[in-house]
């Protein structure tokens, strides 16, 4: 304190006494200032409409709550979007950004401020306490840059008090730099960011400019639905504020919203019919490969489409992705049929050839079941079966099947060889009187059992024409 210059002492107390002074000027706008923020949409035609709270970006549309009703501070909130492209970005960022920052002014503006006056007298007073120069730089240049930074990060709020804080302040350091023996004064003096003028808020709309308003959101929106829940809820609106319009002017607009809804409600109808029509054509023909008929089906939707005026967009392309899966199915389908009727012939002929072989393994089931649940048979029957699953097995390896239905020839071949493999283990577990044997044979005619019905299922399959699944 006693290498303190005079002119140092006034710099760091007049800096002290500004602060001191600006936390007496409160500025109260709380009063002023709704609950809820009012953000306005400007649209490109000049118009704007009212969001309560916050809009967002979502795609291309721009999605906000709009307020119904005559008392702003307990409003009906109807979500509704509009396309991003019919609103004048500029304008509505500079208004949310006005908006943002008289609610900030009129909430937590003041407490923050004061906050910060209070952190710059608490280090004003440390510099004034400290002797060393070096410290007391410290402790000034830190507070400058966080008053700097402060009007940015808080919607410029007194931003005109902070720059006079931080011109007393600057005289501060200037002042400790000569104290400490500085020569070169390289400190930059970054002059605070005017902000920009703020738009001047609107206030809330009229009952007549919210129902203006919701009718052009109305025609406004891409979505349907929301076009429909906003005019039936504008028509309750206008409904029950009859007594506080204009006579004239509510009628007028009870008719327009009446019109405009029922306009709605008849191309929803339209569209709804339009669409079971075309799911139920469409599975009728995907079901008969019918190509040239769901490729009938797609002009025809589009030509629905075109007469009932292109109303509903998202539905057409529903509609039309609906035919395209299924006209992709037919072809499939129709494709695989073809290919059927091309061999279905070889493959009946394959049947005929196998027709002898099957029938001799089926007359010999009753031998391969018992030696699976080990109940026999007699010796003299496995003999027997062992031969006439032979010829078996010498018949399948003299027939030669269809390509696609060489999986199932060898399927019944390893059937027919499991069958003789079981009748074998039979055999050598009667002669030994070994049990472990016999559960060999067993396990041998229940996987020939197993694989044959397999052979059987799949080439029935295969004999079937093709069909959607």
């Amino acid at each position: 304190m006693r290498t303190a210059s005079r002119a140092r002492w006034r710099s760091i107390w007049g800096a002290f006494a500004l602060c001191g002074l600006l936390l007496g000027l409160r500025v109260d706008a709380a009063a002023e200032t709704p609950e809820a923020v009012l953000y306005r949409i400007f649209l490109s035609d000049g118009s704007s409409i009212v969001s309560y709270g916050e809009y967002s970006r979502v795609g291309d549309q721009v999605v906000f709550s709009m307020p119904l009703g005559a008392e702003i501070a307990v409003p009906r909130l109807q979500l509704v979007s509009i396309p991003s492209t019919t609103v004048n970005w500029m304008l509505t960022e500079r208004y949310a950004d006005s908006a943002r920052a008289a609610h900030y002014a009129g909430t937590r503006g003041e407490s923050d401020f004061t906050l910060l006056s209070s952190e710059v007298a608490y280090a004003l007073n440390e510099v004034a306490l400290i002797d060393d120069p070096e410290r007391q730089l410290d402790l000034a240049q830190a507070a400058r840059r966080r008053l700097q930074a402060w009007p940015q990060d808080h919607y410029g709020y007194r931003a005109g008090d902070v720059q006079q804080i931080v011109g007393l302040l600057d005289g501060v350091i200037s002042e400790i730099r000569v104290a400490a023996g500085q020569q070169r004064f390289d400190l930059d003096f970054v002059a605070l960011t005017t902000p920009p003028v703020p738009m001047a808020l609107m206030s809330p709309p009229s009952l007549q400019e919210t129902i203006a308003q919701a009718l052009g959101v109305a025609r406004l929106s891409a979505v349907p639905a929301e076009r429909m829940s906003l005019l039936r809820a504008t028509g309750s609106l206008i409904a029950e504020s009859a007594s506080r319009l204009a006579s004239g002017w509510a009628e007028t607009m009870a008719a327009t919203v009446a019109t405009e809804l029922e306009a709605e409600e008849a191309v929803e109808r339209a569209y709804q019919r339009l669409a079971a029509t075309i799911v139920e054509q469409s599975d009728e023909q995907v079901a008969t490969a019918d190509v040239l008929g769901l490729e009938r089906l797609r002009r025809f939707v589009t030509s629905e489409d075109a007469r009932l005026g292109g109303r509903r967009p998202n539905q057409l392309r529903a509609l039309l992705s609906t035919v395209d899966t299924g006209l992709a199915s037919a072809r499939r389908l129709r494709l695989a049929q073809d290919r059927w009727n091309l061999r279905i012939q070889a493959y009946r002929q394959y049947q005929r050839t196998l027709r002898a072989p099957v029938a001799t393994f089926v007359r010999s089931r009753a031998g391969v079941e018992a030696i699976r649940s080990l109940a026999g048979p007699d010796a003299d029957v496995l003999v027997r079966l062992g031969e006439q699953l032979a010829g078996v097995e010498a018949a399948l390896a003299a027939s030669t099947p269809p390509v696609d239905l060489q999986s199932v020839h060898d399927l019944m071949t390893r059937a027919v060889q499991l069958a003789r493999t079981s009748v074998t283990f039979r055999q050598d577990a009667v002669q030994s009187g070994n049990m472990d044997t016999a559960w060999d044979a067993s396990a041998a005619a229940s996987g020939a059992l197993m694989l044959f019905a397999q052979a059987q299922t799949d080439l029935e399959r295969q004999l079937r024409a093709p069909e959607l699944r």
